[in-house]
């Protein structure tokens, strides 16, 4: 069976796709990865196959810098700026890029991917990282920051951001639609989740809400293999002093990031730690920086974390669900979008204090959690106890059979 993985988003949205992809070979089939053309050298290092779709997803992003640290308004317009254009070009080569498969996978905003698995005929199934992409009364719509809101209200939100999406992108999926010989769509939150969905994400850290109302199987976390160690020079500075903490803001991007990181910097020398500093899509970490913190571009979070004391990060699926198996505490600064629920969640299981949002972030503020976490051993004690909580067992063949089996995308569409 030929399975196309289609990854649209941030490095957190790829490589749980990649690693699905991963599996999905491991189970005797054949995986194709369709992504943006920046992932197509971590997936060739695995030697799969890969197709490109759209543009590098970096540069897009980095645009979006003021967007995304500037509060939700800002997130809402930036996001919108771009999700069209986009758009176009996932239905421009997303036919292509998937043709022949006999299944389609997609995670992140694939938005154009439901409707070109049903112009093939074949299954396609949403994969998602986080219960907030589901429709509840317990939690509002991504894009709302706002947690812990009355259940009318966020019923209220859910059909207020779906009425507003329906009108502001439905008419363009529409259009690409009928392209493509397909009916158009007036569910825009079914088009989107479809007859079922997959959440890939640990079961003690992301339970489901009970109003759910389509189906949705547990594939557990995606984590993607980390061949190999550590970079010698950051293999020394862990050795060389007290735990240190690391701070990153993953895939996230930053419209100053000399500014953040001298931000940085002062809240680490006000909580008086050593950290390792991943500069990842903000840029973080240019210049001179002080014997008690060392910076490394990227790095392995499945070897790096369970070495240090904690994680301080934006909040995105993949690094919360890395460092919650490390069993490490954490201190988020969340962004935007689901980052928001995996803080709430975080502090409600007990292993991270308040959230610091980005656009409030300064130095005292982050020094203060700081110390909090570091010094108060039941932030520890309790991500430790999350760690050893069992996972979701993943028999991926028998999986996708069932998926292969049932009816193809597009019942909703009548």
């Amino acid at each position: 069976m030929r399975v196309a993985l289609v990854s649209a988003g941030s490095r957190g949205d790829f490589q749980p796709m990649l690693a699905l992809a991963l599996l999905t070979r491991d189970a005797g089939h054949e995986a194709v990865v369709v992504a943006s053309p920046d992932f197509e050298a971590p997936t060739r290092a695995f030697e799969l196959p890969f197709r490109p779709v759209g543009q590098d997803m970096q540069p897009v992003l980095t645009g979006l810098a003021d967007a995304a640290t500037g509060g939700p308004l800002k997130t809402f317009r930036g996001f919108n700026s771009v999700v069209v254009e986009l758009l176009g070009q996932q239905f421009r080569d997303l036919p292509g890029a998937v043709e022949g498969a006999d299944m389609v996978l997609g995670g992140g905003l694939p938005l154009a991917a439901p409707s070109v698995a049903e112009r093939l005929g074949v299954p396609y199934r949403h994969v998602a990282y986080c219960p907030v992409l589901f429709r509840s009364r317990e939690h509002p719509p991504l894009m709302v920051p706002f947690l812990g809101l009355p259940g009318w209200l966020n019923g209220v939100l859910w059909r207020l951001s779906f009425a507003f999406y329906g009108r502001f992108i439905g008419p363009a999926i529409n259009v690409h639609r009928n392209t493509l010989g397909l009916a158009p769509v007036s569910d825009f939150y079914r088009y989107i989740v479809g007859d079922g969905a997959l959440l890939a994400a640990d079961p003690a850290l992301s339970p489901m809400p009970p109003d759910v109302e389509v189906p949705v199987r547990r594939v557990g976390f995606l984590a993607l293999p980390e061949p190999g160690g550590l970079d010698p020079a950051l293999e020394a500075f862990l050795g060389d002093g007290p735990t240190p903490l690391c701070v990153t803001f993953g895939s996230m991007p930053d419209s100053d990031p000399s500014g953040t990181t001298l931000m940085l910097l002062e809240a680490l020398d006000q909580a008086g730690c050593r950290a390792v500093l991943v500069g990842g899509w903000a840029g973080l970490g240019a210049g001179p920086l002080p014997p008690t913190v060392h910076q490394v571009p990227s790095a392995p979070f499945g070897r790096l974390f369970p070495r240090v004391s904690a994680v301080v990060h934006h909040g995105g699926a993949g690094t919360t669900g890395t460092a919650a198996r490390a069993g490490v505490p954490q201190v988020l600064v969340p962004h935007l979008m689901d980052q928001f629920w995996w803080a709430r969640r975080l502090g409600a299981l007990g292993v991270s204090p308040a959230p610091v949002p980005r656009p409030r972030l300064t130095a005292p503020r982050l020094a203060r959690a700081l110390t909090e976490v570091l010094h108060q051993p039941t932030f520890t004690a309790r991500a430790r106890a999350l760690a050893a909580a069992p996972g979701t067992p993943l028999d991926l063949g028998p999986l996708l059979e069932e998926i292969r089996a049932g009816p193809p995308a597009g019942r909703w569409a009548a």
